[in-house]
């Protein structure tokens, strides 16, 4: 489930990267009127777009990668089933061995 969580973010995060990658050219064009003009109603509610879309694309692309990697890692024993060597080391057993 997290895998699947993971690619959808991911996925989103890009497309979000790309609508902000391609509104750099008409933001800058908006923004080189001159000083002196008033600045629309619309160029304002843009300048917040302009820094929370980036933001949200990172963050969105970022979270879908950490899910990625966290559902992608193996968590449990990879092996059902005991093998000889899995038997507990007793800690004083170094003691015993001081004749080899």
């Amino acid at each position: 489930m997290a895998k699947l969580l993971g690619i959808v973010l991911v996925v989103v995060g890009l497309a979000l990267a790309g609508v902000t990658i391609t509104r750099l050219g008409r933001d800058d064009a908006a923004g080189r009127v001159g000083a002196s003009a008033p600045v629309p109603a619309e160029a304002t509610s843009g300048a917040l777009t302009s820094v929370a879309l980036p933001l949200v694309a990172a963050l969105t692309f970022a979270s879908g990668i950490v899910l990625l990697v966290v559902g992608v890692g193996r968590w449990n024993h990879p092996r059902r089933h005991s093998a000889p060597g899995d038997a507990v080391v007793d800690p004083e057993a170094h003691h015993k061995m001081d004749h080899v």
